[in-house]
């Protein structure tokens, strides 16, 4: 592995105590790069950053017109969202217009990933599901999927079910790899994950921001995926969440997506552009003061009190006394 170049840093007094490594980059949509750092060649997992590509399956199959799918589900489909009380109501509703219930879903469970949101929820007594997991939107999308496509439900998240295997001729169309030589895994929500370079992701999100040139049914579910996700932008991650605050705080002009483990994608509509990010040790703050730093520097967002929590985080002692700063270097 090549040594990517320093992106974020943590200065806490007087030193430098920890830094975050890492490469990015920004393409076009004919595939040209607008402005690279470090190693784009060398293969990642998207993880989470990858969603609304994987969406584009359950549109492009046809069953988004079947179903009668709104744009909130469809913002769903593509979210990594907080088990929010809208979040859950929308998943199970749609599940049960499909004749489930949410014990279908095979993400498995876990907390929310916003801090306050869970602790009202565990004060409320309230019991998890897999409706809460992150990813059931996405999950429940596949469910759909299967169901229009006429095969069985059950292993839906397997590498060789053919809803994954739709999903991933959508994503050899879009982002440019063969699936079958890419290095794969088992995402944490059981869904196969797609090792792929970097540039590749960026290449696909550009696609996202410009389908113009493309296959005229993959332009029409992408479109419907950008204008979902522009018009419900606290779906796709949630309350306190940067993916959310940044494409309402842009009136839909930056769509951010966060991945596990440092990764980001964004789609930037008017500019037609695409980004894609990963720190090397998969830290997720880093990541999010990274992207902000990034979208700064090309002037795609202004410097304003709306990002501070994201672009400079403070160190904070545990009696709230700011003693110093994560701040982008890259």
């Amino acid at each position: 592995m090549s040594s990517n170049p320093i992106l974020v840093q943590i200065i806490r007094g007087d030193m430098i105590e920890s830094f975050f490594r890492g490469a990015y980059v920004i393409m076009d949509s004919a595939g040209q790069i607008i402005d690279s750092v470090g190693d784009i060649d060398r293969p990642i997992y998207p993880r989470s950053a990858l969603k609304p590509i994987q969406a584009i399956g359950l549109l492009e199959c046809g069953a988004g017109e079947a179903y009668k799918l709104s744009l909130p589900e469809i913002a769903l489909s593509c979210a990594s969202h907080n088990g929010e009380e809208r979040h859950i109501h929308i998943v199970n509703e749609w599940l049960e217009r499909l004749g489930f219930d949410c014990n279908i879903l095979e993400c498995g469970i876990h907390a929310s990933m916003n801090q306050e949101t869970m602790l009202a929820f565990v004060r409320a007594g309230n019991k998890l599901t897999p409706a809460h997991n992150a990813c059931s939107g996405k999950h429940t999308g596949f469910v759909t999927q299967a169901l229009h496509m006429k095969v069985p439900v059950a292993g839906y998240t397997h590498l060789d079910h053919p809803v994954q295997q739709h999903t991933n001729r959508m994503i050899e169309e879009m982002i440019g790899i063969s699936v079958t030589e890419a290095p794969k895994g088992i995402d944490g929500c059981q869904v196969p994950v797609i090792g792929m370079p970097l540039k590749n992701l960026a290449h696909g999100m550009a696609k996202m921001s410009n389908p113009i040139g493309l296959r005229p049914a993959l332009s029409k579910s992408i479109q419907r995926i950008v204008t979902a996700i522009q018009t419900h932008p606290d779906l796709i991650a949630g309350t306190g969440r940067f993916c959310s605050a940044i494409t309402l705080g842009t009136e839909g002009k930056i769509l951010a997506k966060m991945g596990a483990d440092g990764v980001f994608s964004v789609i930037l509509p008017e500019k037609g552009w695409g980004i894609a990010l990963k720190i090397d040790d998969g830290n997720l703050v880093a990541a999010e003061v990274a992207i902000l730093g990034i979208l700064t520097k090309h002037n795609l967002v202004a410097p304003h009190s709306t990002w501070d929590r994201w672009a400079h985080p403070t160190i904070k002692t545990w009696n709230k006394q700011i003693v110093g700063e994560i701040s982008f270097v890259g």
